[in-house]
């Protein structure tokens, strides 16, 4: 399994899996694609944005496996890292199932 600590690297992966656009995802969150692409390289993306986009992708909602860890989709501004940090301090992974077969996960650097 791939790991990438770059937000933008995962995020084109379950674009290109699925037959999505950058664009598309832009207008999903109400943001210029110039905006978004700033705000995956930066690697500032919020987790509740985050979730938006594997609904849209994967028409499901993101489940970590641990409730209380799911309930921090609510809070509005909580960056995408820090729920990744949570998620280790949980001993647990964010993974992403790509072309139904093949799994990234997002870390931090």
């Amino acid at each position: 399994m791939k790991k990438y600590n770059e937000q933008k690297t995962a995020i084109d992966y379950m674009t290109k899996s699925e037959g999505v656009s950058l664009t598309e995802l832009a207008t999903l969150l109400e943001k210029e694609p110039a905006s978004l692409g700033r705000t995956l390289s930066r690697n500032t993306l919020l987790l509740n944005q985050f979730c938006k986009i594997f609904k849209y992708i994967y028409k499901k909602e993101y489940d970590c496996g641990n409730p209380s860890l799911n309930l921090l989709r609510n809070i509005d501004e909580l960056k995408l890292t820090y729920f990744i940090d949570a998620l280790k301090h949980d001993n647990r992974k964010l993974i992403v199932t790509l072309y139904k077969n093949t799994n990234i996960q997002l870390v931090n650097k």
